[in-house]
């Protein structure tokens, strides 16, 4: 996550979801906002 973060990424406006693999990550207004499990579902945008 943090070799992505520091390739300054562009995310989209309002809620996203990113998969690392071992977790994803859910933010919200560009605040992170949740960490779930590989098999739990995203919600979002899906990027």
């Amino acid at each position: 996550m943090m070799e992505w973060v520091r390739n300054n990424p562009e995310v989209p406006e309002g809620a996203w979801c990113k998969d690392f693999g071992t977790f994803k990550l859910v933010v919200h207004e560009a605040m992170p906002s949740t960490f779930l499990e590989k098999h739990q579902p995203c919600f979002g945008t899906v990027i």
